[in-house]
């Protein structure tokens, strides 16, 4: 009886690690495929901000050339930002 139980049970161990491996394959590929719907939702909000940037970074300059220019509203728009520790670049050149 005892020669039959070592195989049985050498069987039930190499099933349940198999059994286990399986079910670490599925978590992981599960975690996987969460990362990437992850890295493609943050891609498009870096997308989104880079886009921002470069409008504000546009307006800044245009309020900068209007100031520069001797347009009082935007003189007042830089020297608030400038005491709110905002530092413009000098406008472009014509």
């Amino acid at each position: 009886m005892s020669e039959n139980t070592v195989p049985v049970a050498s069987i039930a161990t190499s099933l349940a690690l198999i059994l286990i491996l399986a079910s670490n394959l599925v978590d992981i590929s599960r975690t996987n495929d969460a990362i990437r719907a992850a890295k493609a939702a943050q891609a498009l909000g870096q997308s989104n901000a880079a886009k921002a940037e470069v409008q504000l970074n546009a307006l800044a300059q245009g309020v900068q050339t209007l100031a520069a220019n001797g347009n009082a509203n935007a003189a007042a728009i830089v020297a608030a930002l400038a005491s709110n520790g905002v530092q413009l670049s000098p406008p472009p050149a014509p």
